[in-house]
């Protein structure tokens, strides 16, 4: 992968489930499990990215909100975690507030749907 636009953080996500180290670069992002099970996906695999409110903190103040990233099906530029096939990754936002932007640059995305 190429340069790295921020430290390396770890997200817990509920897809694929598990914590996560995510490393954010210029054409990508790397995430790695503590079992060494890792997957990177690069911008042209990436679809959309959609910021939404976490349902059980929706009323709580300072609440994080989760992202959602739909990935291609496409045979040729699937990402696989595990064996597996991923559609999506679903996880809350870090505390860190420029997290967003740097995944959102890491993976060439124009746009955030916020919901």
């Amino acid at each position: 992968l190429g340069d790295s636009l921020a430290e390396e953080i770890e997200v817990s996500m509920i897809a694929p489930r598990g914590r996560l180290k995510c490393s954010l670069f210029d054409d990508g992002i790397y995430c790695v499990n503590a079992k060494d099970e890792s997957f990177q996906i690069r911008p042209d695999q990436a679809m959309q990215l959609v910021v939404f409110p976490k349902p059980e903190d929706i009323r709580k103040k300072g609440a994080r909100d989760m992202v959602l990233l739909t990935l291609k099906q496409d045979e040729e530029e699937e990402v696989t975690f595990k064996n597996k096939t991923l559609s999506q990754l679903c996880f809350q936002l870090p505390t860190d507030s420029s997290f967003l932007e740097h995944f959102r640059t890491a993976l060439n995305l124009t746009d955030i749907a916020r919901v």
